[in-house]
């Protein structure tokens, strides 16, 4: 049973300046919950139980997010705020949170080694990244949806989402040898040299062998980066992989227009705001 999550968040959000100089990416609100937090309560709602989060050095507010604030909490309920002070205390007990700091942005692989040492021998975990979310009305949410089918192959799982063929050149693009064992991993093909639409999304089982893959691979990028998806083809080569359409809306939240499509996404969600929401998008559109 996967008990187990890593959350890679130590990218520089360049995309993003100014406003990510001070604010890390992982910490944007989606309506009043920052990004990281829809990704924890996703893994626990799958019942996940520990999680590390892995952060540069410039996030200590990520560690703040998730630690307990007296103060906040008794200002909060002396007002008579007693559901925002069971909210916020709320936030600091979702799970077993770790916190390890990768020194310098080597790439995603390079992250997620920094957590190495958080899975026993042969122990597999969710992987999810801080860019990626899913709104699903599936009975299960994109993690469970990993775990589940991780109880019934029993290999590592890369969550995947069709695209267009136009879009394929984005992506790491996955080919299959049958049903959803996966043969070939590609980054970023043309269209015309890509196996498949079916596009790598930042929802991952792996194991402890992924890691030393990881370690063993060969970089595929012009600056030697560590890249999972090295590891991922450095395992291929003599164990087997399988790809699992994830069901949902995804939003890549590492891009501005995904950004924001998410935020209209949940807040048409929102009881309190979908309503207001509606009629403004109304007017937009005139």
């Amino acid at each position: 049973m996967i008990k187990k999550a890593i959350i890679p968040v130590a990218g520089l959000a360049s995309r993003f300046l100014p406003a990510s100089k001070v604010i890390p990416k992982t910490m944007f609100p989606i309506i009043d919950k920052p990004i990281i937090q829809f990704l924890v309560e996703e893994a626990v709602e799958a019942g996940i139980e520990e999680i590390a989060i892995i952060l540069s050095p410039r996030q200590d507010i990520v560690k703040n997010h998730f630690k307990e604030d007296e103060f906040l909490e008794q200002e909060l309920r002396s007002r008579g705020k007693t559901l925002e002070a069971e909210t916020v205390h709320s936030t600091t007990h979702l799970a077993k949170i770790h916190f390890f700091t990768q020194e310098h942005p080597l790439g995603d692989g390079h992250a997620l080694l920094q957590a190495e040492s958080f899975l026993d021998e042969n122990e597999a975990c969710l992987v999810l990244f801080g860019d990626e979310l899913i709104g699903t009305s599936h009975e299960r949410n994109a993690s469970a949806q990993l775990i589940k089918y991780y109880n019934d192959v029993q290999t590592p799982i890369i969550g995947v989402h069709e695209v267009s063929e136009e879009e394929v050149h984005r992506y790491g693009i996955v080919g299959l040898n049958e049903e959803t064992e996966i043969n070939s991993l590609v980054e970023k093909p043309s269209p015309g040299d890509a196996p498949s639409n079916l596009a790598i999304i930042g929802k991952y089982i792996i194991n402890s062998e992924v890691l030393r893959c990881i370690k063993e691979s060969s970089s595929g990028t012009t600056d030697k980066e560590l890249r999972l998806i090295d590891g991922l083809k450095t395992y291929l080569e003599s164990k087997n992989i399988h790809a699992l359409t994830l069901d949902g809306q995804r939003f890549d939240t590492g891009n501005k227009l995904g950004l924001i499509k998410a935020n209209i996404y949940f807040g048409l969600k929102d009881k309190d705001i979908t309503d207001s929401l509606k009629n403004f998008l109304r007017t937009v559109e005139k």
